[in-house]
């Protein structure tokens, strides 16, 4: 699984997490999401800090789309993602 959102604000948080930027191309960006944006919701769970997120996105599966709640200025919206597949880096050890 990939990471969907790339840069997620860790600051104490009990009402979501607030993404400070989302990369280009992700399955983050490809579902409308914006820096600045705030999950409250994903993948059927309630999100109000950096660890229900890391459990929501653990759950999450490659492939199989989910909505994610957030909430962008006054609104609350409703996007999907399709989380992809974690690309797999080779380690070279040196003998």
């Amino acid at each position: 699984m990939s990471r969907a959102l790339s840069w997620v604000n860790y600051a104490d948080s009990n009402d979501g997490l607030k993404l400070d930027g989302v990369r280009d191309d992700s399955p983050a960006s490809k579902a409308g999401l914006k820096a600045g944006d705030k999950i409250v919701k994903m993948a059927g769970r309630e999100v109000k800090n950096v660890y229900d997120y890391t459990y929501a996105l653990g759950e999450m599966k490659a492939g199989q789309e989910y909505e994610v709640e957030v909430v962008r200025g006054s609104e609350r919206l409703t996007l999907r993602i399709t989380p992809a597949v974690r690309k797999q880096y080779a380690v070279s050890r040196k003998q």
